[in-house]
């Protein structure tokens, strides 16, 4: 609503980022932080000293997590993210293209339907058919792709609105 005059093809680039971005710092970047200083403590033997107030077995919990967790699994959470940034992106630009072409609600449950299934699998592929960290990774990088690539195609839907905003140019 507030940026309702905001409809070039940059704009919904910017949206999408801005909505990925503060996702990812929401749900990664805060939680990697934590991560961190468990780590830190872990690697110069102070946790014991900042899980003093906590449950020995919640403390012994979150210990055997941290000393777990794989290089390949951290940079995983890396990866998904960018995923999930690309693929916000593209669920923007569905929705921006249905503002230009006023046909906002049919592209807007398009979008929620695609948000839909990309999550969903989340949720059942690991526990209905068991698979694994890497399988999921695939599946929601494939999602992401289709996104990026309806985000390029996407382009020609607004040539003419960038042309019109675009600043005119003095002429020698």
């Amino acid at each position: 609503v507030l940026c309702r005059k905001n409809r070039r093809y940059i704009d919904g680039i910017a949206f999408g980022l801005g909505h990925g971005g503060i996702e990812a710092i929401l749900l990664v970047g805060i939680n990697a932080v934590t991560m961190l200083v468990y780590f830190i403590a872990i690697n110069n033997g102070t946790f014991d000293s900042i899980t003093t107030g906590l449950d020995p077995s919640y403390a012994s919990a979150i210990y055997q997590k941290f000393t777990g967790i794989t290089a390949l699994q951290a940079a995983l959470m890396g990866v998904e993210r960018l995923i999930a940034i690309a693929a916000h992106i593209g669920f923007t630009m569905i929705v921006l293209t249905g503002i230009i072409k006023n046909s906002s609600v049919k592209y807007l449950i398009i979008a929620i339907l695609g948000h839909t299934i990309l999550d969903a699998p989340i949720i059942i592929l690991p526990q209905v058919f068991g698979v694994g960290e890497m399988g999921m990774e695939i599946y929601l990088a494939l999602c992401a792709a289709a996104l990026v690539f309806y985000t390029i195609k996407a382009r020609k839907n607004f040539i003419e609105l960038d042309q019109d905003a675009a600043p005119a140019v003095a002429s020698k």
